[in-house]
């Protein structure tokens, strides 16, 4: 080591008292918000004998350093059904002013990395970024998570609601109520969500409202009804959709006998045919 430089405000400096030889110079620390320069790059900063003037024995060299930078990585996370695309501004934290843009795509695992961004402010304050998405889709609100060092998740939660109609039908007698039950999913994972008991003062009638529509993976979820205890002597059959609403009928199918007995009142007939009738009225 044959001295030390170091620069001044103006990034000049000097050190005297050398022979006139070959030199290296090598960056020991680099001015704040600058790169050191790498191994590769030193290799260029050498002062030959040739460089030192004839007249007045001096020899000059210039280093330059370039800005340190640093890159934002941002991922798009869906829950519900994902979109085609997003476009994400890349803006200064606290500014409206938008650096760059760029559209997720699946192809790219809904990831993109923004680089070679400046550091540090003119004044040597570090610059702080953030994320935000352009145009968000309607049904769904936008969080973002994360820092510029860990990188930033920008997550659309699907927030679309749906709703479920189901109404009562007898056939035979009817109850003084029944109690119904939302169900989400297929057995044997199935849940209650909900339950609610339909009688005469609601028209038999019920909707469930509120509901999400969408799993997190995206798939719409399924929505059944069911009765709870279902009345005895009767059997329950729920028909419709989500879309169209549910019916659940109770159909009674208990039994009785009728018995007839034939009298004659004189010579006994030939046997007769006997006709059981259904009559609606009493």
């Amino acid at each position: 080591e044959a001295g030390t430089i170091t620069t001044g405000a103006d990034g000049t400096g000097e050190l005297g008292g050398l022979v006139k030889d070959k030199y290296r110079l090598v960056e020991i620390e680099a001015p704040q918000g600058y790169k050191k320069l790498t191994e590769e790059e030193e290799k260029v900063n050498i002062v030959k004998e040739s460089d030192f003037s004839e007249t007045d024995r001096t020899a000059s060299k210039t280093i330059t350093n370039e800005p340190e930078t640093v890159d934002v990585t941002v991922t798009k996370a869906w829950i519900g059904p994902a979109k085609s695309s997003a476009t994400v501004e890349l803006k200064k934290e606290g500014q409206n002013n938008v650096i760059q843009t760029y559209d997720l795509k699946p192809g790219e695992n809904w990831t993109h990395t923004f680089t070679g961004l400046d550091k540090y402010e003119a004044n040597g304050t570090p610059i702080e970024y953030t994320v935000k998405e352009k145009d968000i889709p309607q049904g769904y609100e936008s969080k973002v998570t994360g820092s510029v060092k860990d990188g930033f998740t920008i997550t659309n939660t699907n927030v679309e609601k749906t709703e479920v109609k189901v109404k009562k039908k007898w056939v035979g007698p009817i109850g003084n109520s029944a109690t119904v039950q939302l169900i989400k999913g297929d057995a044997p994972n199935e849940t209650v969500i909900e339950e609610k008991v339909l009688n005469a003062g609601v028209s038999w009638e019920h909707t469930f409202t509120g509901l999400d529509k969408y799993e997190a993976n995206g798939t719409p979820i399924k929505y059944t009804v069911k009765e709870n205890d279902i009345p005895q002597g009767y059997k329950s059959e729920v028909t419709g959709t989500v879309e169209d609403g549910f019916k659940i009928t109770n159909t009674n199918i208990e039994k009785r006998d009728v018995k007839v007995l034939k009298e004659w009142e004189g010579d006994v007939g030939n046997p007769v045919v006997f006709q059981l009738i259904k009559r609606d009225d009493p």
